[in-house]
């Protein structure tokens, strides 16, 4: 709510659960939550995963996150409301980036490597801040990543065999990381640590990424 201006303190954040099923559904909060009387502005932002220790109060409010590759962080743009001029729809926008992993080979590979036993990105960003700064109305509240430390994020659903080209039932698994401009060029490649059993041996493999198109949703 607005105590005096736009830069004043944040109340603490609310739970809130989104109805199931495609499009606008209805948003309703743990603790109801109602327009200030007078028609006085309120201001809301939403943001997933809400951290287990509720924000602090002031402005900016700042959102700590650790990821382990298994979560996007998502948020809406922060707005304005009264009970004379309510919110509109709220839309969450991803804010991590999904990279998603298929292990094909031929029937000479197949033979080879009877095993993938997992798929680590090396050495990436994992400590976030969502800064939520209630003066940027109707924007999305900005990401970061701290410089350090770095780490090693798993692929989840990792592929523990290889596929055919021509397979329709190619596993894929996926990983979230911070999309650092350039991810995945020649500019800022992707280290890709890839443990399975080959020749029937336990083998570590480093693979470099440096030829993705990533796709913006």
């Amino acid at each position: 709510d607005n105590p005096a201006s736009a830069a004043a303190s944040w109340q603490s954040s609310v739970d809130a659960v989104r109805a199931g099923g495609s499009g606008n559904t209805a948003i309703t909060f743990t603790n109801t939550q109602t327009y200030l009387t007078l028609d006085v502005a309120s201001y809301m932002v939403g943001f997933y995963p809400r951290p287990a220790v509720a924000t602090t109060a002031g402005n900016p409010v700042n959102v700590s996150y650790t990821i382990t590759g298994d979560e996007d962080v998502m948020a809406t743009a922060i707005q304005s409301g009264s009970s004379g001029t309510p919110f509109t729809p709220f839309t969450f926008n991803h804010l991590l980036t999904q990279l998603q992993f298929q292990c094909i080979g031929s029937s000479d590979a197949h033979d080879l490597w009877t095993e993938i036993t997992s798929i680590d990105v090396q050495q990436v960003p994992s400590v976030l801040t969502l800064a939520i700064d209630k003066t940027q109305l109707n924007l999305v509240p900005v990401l970061t990543a701290a410089a350090t430390p770095l780490a090693d994020l798993s692929v989840f659903n990792c592929p523990d065999t290889l596929a055919t080209a021509a397979s329709t039932a190619k596993k894929i698994g996926y990983t979230m990381l911070y999309p650092t401009a350039g991810l995945g060029t020649a500019a800022v490649p992707i280290t890709l640590e890839v443990r399975g059993v080959y020749d029937g041996a336990p083998v570590t493999r480093t693979v470099t990424v440096e030829n993705l198109s990533l796709i913006h949703i």
